[in-house]
């Protein structure tokens, strides 16, 4: 830190010295031909803090800084210093020269930029005024002034009124060396493209750092902040600082009349208008609950939407109370076992009422969610083949790479499907919320219904659109489907739905009618497979049960007819796999007994399948089918100890019900026959 009268010296002070005997202005002098040859990546030239003083920051150039091609790679992220120079007048104790001048006004850093973004003087200006209002403009290296009435233009390093943290680097624009992101030599690397108005949000979230840090060193508003995290609002591990402000006030945990807390409710209220746009900044803790152990103290950091930024710095308070940045960054893996407070915008808060209890459900439900087998919404036909107006569903989608995405700071992911059928009608709009990137890679098994694929209706192929969804208010936009698929499905115009334009696209493919259902699609993003039930034609092998409703004689408590078509091959004993009949003591509990499948219309099949349950397999029963005046028996089993039995038929039989009469259980329990599924092939 510089003290009063000093002047910070670079170890290359003799540089400065020369550069002082050939340009009075302060100019850096580079003889033709010299220095370093141009890298393969453009560069710009940075800057550092290179001392503190009262309310004044001393900035400049470091051993690090090259003033004649640049020194930081433009593929790199570095805040941005920002001038406003408003005449004020400079501060005592300090010896101002050439090397070492007065910039007349005050300066604030944003978040991090990628030096590519800044494509001329002129953008830097309007970057630095869209952060902090009219008259900010990106610093410069002549900035600096001395001499009377500080009318002399100087280089290298200025003061200025403002905090800056230690350890921080920034871009600085130099006017007569091409050293800068936009005319250094080198090409540019491939472009990032980043979402509206990030930058200005996360240099609004950047300058609460210090002030939650500072009460976050309360215990008591740390317990606040977690308590608000574990209710998970909206299905992710946050909680909005408005909450936060709300409960730590009636707590009584703070001194609502400070001046530190107003100015944090100031800084919070900042959000409602962002460039004309409303955001909700929240606290996300990563794996909270989940294997993250907070430490002594909050580590926080600031959201990134590149995804190919992993590494991000990180902030806590030193001894005095300062913000300082931590010497490591951090990144996913640290998250995972250390409690990091991310500082990011919600995302959710534009969802409607229905998606966001959606997206609590599924992460409430999540781990059941990804069990590592197909759910029992739905048996896909064993051919693999598909029926007319057969049922479709998404069996199972997986993202391998969720980090493509969404980066990990910004939460758990939100997934939405538009399936697309003949016209560009839209025939489903799915939402998935409240996924974890590690369940997302090993696969989600929503077994959801899509619909009845009629193809007199919607035609031979269906198209499915993925998108990952941010936050925001939604617009008609187009799902952005190729001209290829838009021919397949017969589009004759774009296909547009109601969407935010900063929603992630996850890429689209398409599903055709005869394609086998044992197919895995990829968009190159998303992975999922689909499934089809039942329907009309004959692939040879549609369980018919599947879509049939059971009933019984009676019930046992517990053990529902419902069960005998759940999907489930399951033969273990109770209530959870299998149908019983009453006790014989109960309504109509005396042999013998029956469960029935009412299949809506005639249905035409020659295999059924019973299964029965491990222990107390049903021991003598009828199959039975009507035909519209009595019941006709087309199978009798005798003395079966089988858990599994096929009944088949070389002439096809074709009834609307089914039934499987019992007439006596197992030798060691005869009263109760037990049916745990049944399955009725064409």
């Amino acid at each position: 830190m510089s003290g009063p009268g000093a002047r910070v010296r670079p170890r290359w002070a003799l540089v400065l010295s020369l550069v002082a005997l050939l340009f009075a202005t302060g100019s850096p002098a580079q003889a033709a031909g010299s220095g370093p040859a141009a890298t393969a990546t453009r560069t710009g030239m940075s800057w550092a803090v290179l001392g503190q003083q009262g309310g004044y920051v001393h900035v400049g150039a470091d051993a690090r800084t090259n003033a004649y091609t640049g020194d930081t790679s433009v593929d790199q992220y570095l805040h941005a210093l920002c001038l406003l120079v408003d005449g004020q007048a400079a501060p005592g104790g300090i010896a101002f020269d050439q090397n070492n001048g007065w910039a007349r006004g005050r300066v604030r850093v944003t978040a991090p930029v990628r030096g590519d973004a800044l494509t001329s003087q002129q953008q830097g200006d309007a970057l630095c005024a869209t952060s902090f209002g009219a008259g900010w403009r990106l610093a410069e290296f002549h900035d600096g002034r001395y001499g009377q009435n500080f009318s002399v233009p100087g280089g290298w390093s200025f003061w200025a009124a403002g905090q800056l943290t230690p350890g921080t680097r920034f871009w600085v624009a130099i006017n007569d060396q091409p050293a800068n992101p936009w005319n250094s030599a080198g090409e540019l690397p491939p472009p990032v493209v980043g979402r509206e108005d990030d930058l200005l949000v996360k240099t609004r979230l950047q300058e609460l750092t210090q002030p939650l840090l500072g009460f976050a060193r309360d215990q008591r508003f740390r317990d606040v902040v977690t308590a608000g995290v574990a209710r998970r609002f909206d299905g992710d591990d946050n909680v909005l600082l408005t909450d936060v402000i709300t409960a730590a006030e009636q707590a009584k945990i703070v001194d609502t009349g400070s001046a530190a807390w107003q100015d944090l409710k100031a800084r919070v209220a900042q959000f409602e208008n962002l460039n004309g746009r409303s955001y909700a900044p929240q606290i996300y803790i990563p794996n909270y609950g989940d294997g993250a152990v907070p430490g002594a103290q909050v580590v926080m950091t600031v959201f990134e939407s590149d995804p190919t930024r992993t590494d991000l710095p990180a902030y806590q308070l030193d001894a005095n109370g300062n913000l300082a940045v931590r010497s490591e960054p951090v990144n996913e893996a640290y998250a995972e076992t250390h409690e990091v407070w991310v500082l990011s915008p919600n995302e959710r808060i534009g969802l409607n009422p229905t998606e966001l209890r959606e997206t609590r459900e599924m992460a409430e439900a999540e781990e059941s969610a990804s069990r590592s087998g197909v759910g029992i919404s739905a048996v896909c036909n064993p051919t693999g083949l598909r029926n007319n107006k057969g049922l479709e569903y998404l069996q199972k989608f997986r993202i391998p790479d969720p980090r493509s995405l969404e980066p990990w700071t910004r939460g758990k992911l939100e997934m939405r499907l538009f399936v697309v059928g003949k016209d560009g009608a839209i025939i489903k709009n799915a939402y998935f919320g409240g996924l974890k990137p590690k369940t997302l890679k090993n696969g989600i098994y929503p077994d959801m219904f899509l619909t009845t694929w009629d193809r007199a209706v919607w035609g031979d192929y269906l198209a499915y659109k993925w998108l990952e969804v941010d936050g925001g208010p939604n617009i008609e936009i187009s799902l952005g489907l190729s001209v290829t698929i838009l021919k397949l499905i017969n589009a004759k115009i774009d296909v547009k739905a109601l969407l935010n334009n900063s929603d992630d696209d996850a890429g689209a493919g398409v599903v055709m009618f005869g394609e086998s259902t044992y197919i895995t699609y990829s968009t190159g993003t998303v992975e999922w497979n689909v499934c089809s039930m039942g329907g009309d034609g004959g692939t040879g092998d549609d369980n018919l049960a599947r879509s049939a409703l059971a009933v019984a004689s009676s019930v046992f408590p517990g053990y529902e007819p419902g069960r005998v078509n759940d999907g489930s091959r399951d033969t273990s004993v109770g209530g959870a796999t299998s149908w019983a009949n009453a006790d014989k003591y109960g309504p109509n509990g005396f042999l013998p007994q029956w469960v029935q499948l009412d299949f809506g219309t005639d249905k035409t099949f020659s295999k059924v399948v019973l299964y029965t349950s491990s222990g107390y397999p049903i021991r003598d029963y009828d199959l039975q089918t009507w035909n519209g005046t009595t019941w006709v028996t087309v199978a009798t089993k005798n003395g079966n100890t089988d858990l599994m039995v096929t009944h088949q038929w070389t002439t096809p039989l074709t009834s609307r019900l089914l039934r499987v009469y019992g007439r006596s259980g197992p030798t060691h329990q005869p009263q109760y026959v037990r049916v745990n599924e049944l399955e009725v092939y064409r």
